[in-house]
């Protein structure tokens, strides 16, 4: 999986540091913390002679680094929140995971993404990422998505539960970001992954690849968008 380059072979690779166990839809599941990768994974461990890889957490794209500590908790039978401590980002962070039955996946099920106007969008269940191309980074993931609002540009689309995987699917359109304020809403156009952060200290009010506004109190933002790399510095709202 192309979610981070490897400079650390020869040192303790990945670094997997803490690792929790829960029960899902009747699966002893553990989830493995990588503290230099910034990822977990997550393995069925029913059988451990034979563990089966379920998915993969990229902690990067929420700006959470290097995971310290995990503790899963059930919501359900078939749900749970697995919450991560991350020691070089000083954050706490919580991720809703599920199992939805026993029913494996069968390959060549799902339907081939289709494009439209920026947004990816695709059938089929299992656990879907999302990822440019040279370098190789996770734009959306999941196991409940459907699609992902993108920029114009190059991407591949994966099941990562049966393998399909749909290649160099490309997007056109207007890289355009535009900014706006509104009383205390701070809104844009223009696809991909948009934070509002506070200025002194940098803390993020909002932010995700679905948004496209954020009500804040009055201050000045920094608006940016973590795809295309377009930054706008001093957003006042007052």
């Amino acid at each position: 999986m192309d979610v981070w380059t490897d400079g650390r072979s020869d040192d303790k690779g990945p670094e997997p540091e803490s690792v929790t166990v829960g029960m899902l839809a009747g699966k002893q599941v553990g989830f493995i913390g990588l503290e230099r990768a910034s990822g977990i994974f997550a393995y069925d461990l029913t059988a451990p002679q034979v563990p089966v890889y379920l998915g993969y957490i990229d902690l990067k794209t929420a700006g959470n680094i290097a995971p310290e500590g995990l503790v899963f908790k059930p919501v359900d039978e078939n749900s749970g929140v697995l919450v991560v401590t991350s020691e070089v980002s000083n954050t706490i962070s919580t991720y809703r995971v599920m199992l939805k039955d026993d029913t494996p996946s069968v390959p060549g099920e799902s339907t081939p993404p289709t494009v439209r106007a920026g947004l990816l969008e695709w059938e089929g269940e299992g656990y879907w990422q999302v990822q440019t191309i040279d370098p190789y980074e996770s734009i959306c993931e999941g196991s409940s998505i459907t699609s992902c609002d993108v920029a114009p540009g190059v991407y591949n689309v994966i099941n990562l539960s049966n393998c399909e995987r749909f290649g160099n699917i490309e997007v056109n359109g207007d890289a355009t970001d535009t900014v706006q304020v509104s009383g205390s809403v701070i809104s844009w156009t223009g696809a991909g992954y948009w934070q509002v952060q506070t200025i002194e200290p940098y803390v993020s009010v909002c932010e995700g690849s679905n948004i496209s506004s954020c009500d804040v109190a009055p201050g000045e933002y920094n608006v940016i968008n973590l795809t295309t790399g377009s930054r706008f510095e001093n957003v006042m709202v007052r």
